[in-house]
C-alpha cells in the first residue's frame, strides 16, 4: 500500500512539473504567436492559450497506468534486474539511459512485455535507476562490463541457457557492444532504432561545435533532465506543442489514456551521468566510434535483427543501416512508424511485436 501511494505521489508530481523546462515551451508559444505584443492583443487566439489549456487537461487527469507485475531478481549498486515471468524463453531488454524502461510496457492493451509473455517468452528488463549523491559513477565501459554482461552471465548461470538480447535506442548500442564482446552468452541480438553512424544523427553538428564547452561543463555536472528535454523539444517544437494542445480537445477516454501514458513517459526524463556523457561525447559524436576499444565484427556470427523506423526523427534510419554492412548474419526489419511508435505505436503489435517474436522462436 505504501509503495502504491509513493507511486501515485510521484506520478502527480511528474505531471505537475511537466513539461520541462516550462519556460522554453511557453516562450516558444509566444514567439510562434508573433511575440509578446501580438499575444497580448490576441489573447483568446494564441498558441500559448491553447498550450496552457492542453497542459491543464493533462495535469488534471486522474488516470494511473497499470504496469505488468514484476519482481526484482538481481541488483548491483543502483542498477536492477527485473523478471516478468517465471517460465519461457528468456529475453533481456535493455532500455536507453535517458528515459525510463517502461517504454516496453507503456500501454495496458499494447505492451511489448505482455506480448512477449503471451508468446511464451520470459522477459527481463534492466533498470538503470537515477544517479544520486554518493552512487557509483557509470561510464560506457562499466555499463557494458559491470552491468549488462554481469546480468547476462547471471541469467545464463541461473537458467542454464543462453538468452535473447534486445536493445532499444541508446540501449541498442549498449547491447551491440555487449554481444560483440561475449556473443557466447546470447541466442540472438535485436537492435531497435539503434544509432551507429553518428555523423547521421540530428545533434552531431551541435555536439561537435560545443564539444570543448560541454566537456568543461561535464567535469562537475550531470546533464540535467531539463537540458535533455530541451534538445528533444528543439527537434520538433511545433509538433511537441501540438501534442500538448491536443489534450484539451480529446473527448474519447481511451485515446486520452494513451496520450497521458505517453506524455508521462516522455516527461519522466532523468539526469544523465556526466561520466557517461563524456564517453558518448568523445566516442560517439567526436570519433564516430561506439566503444573505446576495437570490436571484432569479423568473428561475430550471432543472428541479429536490425529494426528501423521509417519516420524516425531521433535516430534516422540512415544512422542504423551501415550495420547491415558490418554484421554478417543480420536481417533488416523496417517498420512504418516513428521512433517511439516502433515500440509503442498503434501498429507496433502487427508491424513489430508479432514479427520479432515469431523470428526469435525459429532460433
Amino acid at each position: 500500500m505504501t509503495k502504491q501511494l509513493e507511486y501515485l505521489d510521484k506520478l502527480k508530481q511528474l505531471r505537475k512539473d511537466a513539461p520541462k523546462p516550462f519556460g522554453l515551451y511557453s516562450a516558444t508559444c509566444i514567439g510562434l504567436d508573433g511575440g509578446l505584443g501580438y499575444y497580448l492583443q490576441n489573447f483568446q487566439d494564441s498558441n500559448f492559450i491553447d498550450f496552457s489549456s492542453g497542459l491543464k487537461a493533462y495535469r488534471n487527469t486522474d488516470y494511473v497506468p497499470q504496469r505488468t507485475p514484476c519482481k526484482l531478481v538481481k541488483q548491483k549498486g543502483r542498477v536492477k534486474l527485473f523478471e516478468y515471468s517465471e517460465q519461457g524463453d528468456p529475453i533481456l531488454l535493455v532500455p536507453s539511459m535517458v528515459n525510463k524502461n517502461y517504454i516496453f510496457d507503456l500501454y495496458e492493451d499494447n505492451s511489448f512485455i505482455k506480448h512477449l509473455i503471451s508468446e511464451g517468452y520470459r522477459p527481463y528488463i534492466i533498470d538503470w535507476d537515477e544517479p544520486y549523491e554518493d552512487s557509483e559513477k557509470i561510464n560506457l565501459q562499466s555499463l557494458v562490463e559491470d552491468y549488462i554482461l554481469y546480468f547476462s552471465e547471471f541469467l545464463n548461470n541461473e537458467l542454464n541457457e543462453k538468452i535473447h538480447l534486445l536493445g532499444y535506442c541508446m540501449g541498442g548500442v549498449f547491447t551491440l557492444i555487449s554481444a560483440l564482446k561475449q556473443q557466447n552468452l546470447y541466442k540472438s541480438l535485436t537492435l531497435v532504432a539503434t544509432p551507429f553512424d553518428f555523423n547521421e544523427m540530428p545533434f552531431t553538428g551541435m555536439m561537435k561545435f560545443y564539444k570543448s564547452f560541454n566537456l568543461e561543463y561535464l567535469k562537475t555536472s550531470n546533464v540535467s533532465a531539463e537540458v535533455i528535454q530541451s534538445l528533444f523539444f528543439m527537434l520538433d517544437c511545433k509538433g511537441v506543442l501540438s501534442r500538448i494542445k491536443k489534450f484539451a480537445k480529446i473527448k474519447n477516454e481511451e485515446q486520452m489514456k494513451r496520450m497521458v501514458a505517453l506524455e508521462d513517459w516522455l516527461s519522466d526524463c532523468i539526469d544523465f551521468e556526466n561520466t557517461m556523457a563524456v564517453d558518448i561525447l568523445n566516442l560517439w559524436y567526436g570519433e564516430n566510434r561506439i566503444y573505446h576499444e576495437e570490436l571484432d565484427y569479423s568473428k561475430f556470427k550471432l543472428k541479429t535483427y536490425l529494426v528501423t523506423a521509417s519516420n524516425d526523427g531521433i535516430v534516422p534510419r540512415k544512422s542504423s543501416l551501415p550495420l547491415l554492412d558490418k554484421i554478417t548474419n543480420v536481417e533488416h526489419m523496417p517498420v512504418r512508424s516513428g521512433h517511439v511508435g516502433i515500440m509503442a505505436g498503434r501498429r507496433s503489435i502487427d508491424d513489430f511485436y508479432k514479427k520479432i517474436s515469431k523470428k526469435l522462436k525459429n532460433i
